[in-house]
């Protein structure tokens, strides 16, 4: 599942215009056991994906580069990548 939800912020990225040596940050939200897991695993999420935070979040009102509506594993998640410097 960890993996599916990097693929997802993989393919944000690309849609957003940004290079991998660029710094995001990811907020997410979603059903309690899958936001669990991604809590879980979010020291790994971190290193492969090169992101400076990954933060669980309500849909806040604040601009994203790019926001998405995903299903992973039958749980719904929401996924905003904003670019930091």
């Amino acid at each position: 599942i960890a993996r599916e939800v990097v693929r997802h912020i993989q393919e944000m990225r690309k849609k957003a215009g940004l290079k991998p040596a660029d710094m995001i940050r990811v907020d997410y939200g979603g059903d309690l056991e899958l936001t669990r897991l991604l809590a879980r695993h979010k020291e790994n999420i971190l290193k492969q994906l090169k992101l400076k935070d990954l933060v669980l979040a309500d849909r806040p009102k604040q601009v994203f580069d790019v926001e998405r509506d995903v299903i992973v594993d039958s749980y719904k998640l929401w996924l905003g990548l904003k670019k930091v410097s």
